[in-house]
């Protein structure tokens, strides 16, 4: 019985021995090659990152799990950047604060237009915000809409504009409030320039050239060229020069 016990400590020595002199090249290699690895690592590091969140914004981590249960196929990169936005900044999934959606070009993470206004209001620096909206009709609707956003810390306020036709969208809530979404994205761009606020984009780039933004059905007719194509660039660079000598007379109190 000595003899066994006397034999397998030095076989557990020698496997201690020669683990100390692998290389550290030789230890990588040997877990990428690792069938179950890649496996395990994840589970462990998505249980970390999910008992992390939970213990941010207080709720139980099955819940998280629960959540995350309705996002079916969705790849290991974009649930663990789902997790962390989250955690970055103490949003509840439960309250719809991120969201995830699937598209033939990828994943996309988002935030709702209540968690980026709890992150404005949360920010320290944060001093007021407003909104304007182009005087120049695309129809009945603005042609752009700006959002100011002013911090304590900078002389200068950040103003992001957005155009109508780069943002609009086929959709039914686009069709009902084109003011409001269009509100909505100068607001959220501008947070972005004016806090840093980072979220995750795995949608491809590539695959969304070539598609079009569409018009509004009252605006079609109204706003074609002879081939029957939308005259935005046209529109946009007559716009930006009334805009240009509004200002000047502005300016010169004309």
């Amino acid at each position: 019985m000595k003899n066994r016990t006397d034999g397998l400590e030095k076989e557990q020595s020698q496997e201690l021995s020669a683990e100390k002199n692998r290389s550290p090249i030789e230890s990588l290699s040997s877990i990428r090659v690792s069938p179950a690895m890649p496996g395990e690592r994840y589970t462990r590091i998505l249980t970390a990152e999910i008992k992390c969140l939970s213990q941010k914004i207080s709720i139980h981590p099955e819940e998280i799990e629960a959540w995350l249960s309705q996002f079916h196929n969705m790849p290991e990169d974009v649930v663990l950047a789902l997790i962390r936005t989250a955690q970055k900044y103490s949003l509840n999934p439960l309250h719809r604060e991120i969201l995830a959606h699937k598209y033939p070009e990828g994943w996309n993470i988002s935030l709702s237009i209540d968690a980026w206004i709890k992150l404005i209001n949360n920010q320290q620096a944060f001093r007021g915000i407003s909104f304007a909206e182009s005087p120049c009709k695309v129809g009945e609707l603005p042609f752009w809409g700006e959002c100011t956003i002013s911090r304590s810390d900078r002389i200068w306020p950040i103003t992001v504009r957005e155009y109508l036709s780069e943002v609009s969208q086929d959709h039914e809530i686009w069709q009902k409030m084109p003011r409001r979404m269009l509100r909505y994205k100068a607001l959220q761009q501008c947070a972005r320039i004016a806090f840093g606020i980072c979220i995750p984009d795995f949608l491809k780039i590539e695959s969304l050239k070539g598609i079009k933004q569409p018009i509004p059905e009252n605006t079609k007719n109204e706003h074609q060229n002879g081939k029957g194509e939308p005259k935005y660039a046209e529109m946009l660079n007559s716009l930006d020069k009334q805009t240009q000598t509004m200002k000047l007379r502005h300016i010169l109190g004309q």
